[in-house]
């Protein structure tokens, strides 16, 4: 089998669409988690739904590994720039007004990378960093050493930070191993979906459905095993969470179809994430119109899953609406880092 398989650059509506679900995924599941759960603690059901809807991160970072990440100064530009614009404002606004934070942990705001709570910007800076050397080695290995190095990942994220917690640093899944892992699977997907493209779509459908349904009425039925449960099902290194993006991933793959919209909404997904960074625009956006959500009648699961999917969704109009008007902005720092990509022939790096 022919490993070299071109990296694609071009937008695929299906995989654009798979964007878009998984924001809603994570917009949904903070509302839940911020405001619902601890409204209504007593209600098993809400806390249930988390677990399905936590596959939204893990669906990112399967995108980038099956697209591949292309490193450029051009890339590496408009992602600080959009981490800096969107976030640091905001956050000293929140921090000097809301919070009355010292002067020293304000200043601290500016530096956004390497600060723990700020996991997924920093790994998706790492991988951003580490992709021309991974994709290298992507590119050239056998099947064997594929294998050796998805057991390696899988050995110190899921077994080691996952079913025995053995290193705190390794828990969660809110690291680069964890990302490497799925970076690597998102890869190995398209390395071999020649295989997975024959069977029908309607099994993996079948499959997707079973197993979330099985983690909601597990959790919600089995109170002496919810917490084993959630460890094996939630965090982005549990084992579950990856069988479970990995459904879903493909089934968006096997769709076939274009939709100009889908694409021009999925350029935006990015702001999405950075707006629910900042606790301010948390409690504006999420925190505020999930109470109106439940307060209003849709105080059953479903009703408010419904409710608060459809509010996710205008959520994500509006913000990309914003990016979009903003492109004038990143254009220009674009244009002044593409020079410095010809000038350096950063293209060599990758």
């Amino acid at each position: 089998m022919n490993n070299n398989i071109p990296h694609c650059s071009s937008r695929q509506s299906n995989i654009e669409l798979l964007r878009c679900f998984a924001m809603v995924c994570i917009i949904v599941y903070h509302m839940l988690c911020l405001t619902i759960v601890p409204l209504a603690p007593d209600v098993m059901l809400f806390k249930a739904m988390q677990i399905p809807l936590h596959i939204g991160v893990p669906l990112f970072f399967l995108i980038s590994g099956y697209f591949g990440i292309r490193f450029s100064l051009r890339g590496l530009v408009r992602y600080i720039s959009k981490v800096y614009l969107y976030f640091v404002p905001l956050a000293v606004i929140v921090a000097y007004f809301v919070d009355h934070e010292s002067l020293r942990e304000i200043f601290r705001l500016f530096f956004v990378f390497g600060h723990d709570k700020h996991w997924y910007v920093n790994c998706y800076l790492y991988l951003f960093l580490f992709a021309p050397v991974i994709n290298r080695y992507l590119d050239g290995i056998s099947l064997r050493q594929r294998i050796y190095l998805l057991f390696i990942l899988f050995f110190m994220s899921v077994y080691v930070g996952g079913m025995i917690m053995g290193d705190r640093y390794l828990v969660e899944g809110k690291n680069l191993t964890n990302v490497l892992m799925f970076y690597v699977l998102g890869n190995t997907i398209r390395q071999y979906q020649e295989k997975w493209k024959r069977l029908p779509m309607h099994q993996f459908v079948i499959a997707a459905i079973l197993l979330n349904a099985s983690f909601v009425f597990a959790y919600y039925n089995f109170s002496s095993l919810t917490s084993r449960i959630w460890n094996y099902s939630f965090p982005y290194n549990s084992p579950l969470i990856i069988l479970n993006s990995i459904l879903v991933f493909i089934i968006f793959a096997k769709m076939s179809f274009t939709s100009k919209f889908v694409n021009w909404l999925s350029g935006g997904i990015f702001a999405c994430y950075l707006w629910q960074c900042v606790p301010l625009l948390w409690k504006t956006f999420f925190a505020y119109p999930a109470c109106k959500i439940y307060s209003g009648g849709a105080n059953s699961p479903i009703l408010f899953l419904l409710g608060a999917s459809i509010y996710a969704f205008a959520i994500m109009l509006v913000i990309v609406s914003v990016d979009k008007a903003l492109n004038p902005l990143w254009n220009k720092l674009i244009s002044i880092a593409e020079r410095y990509d010809k000038k350096w022939n950063v293209k060599d790096v990758r």
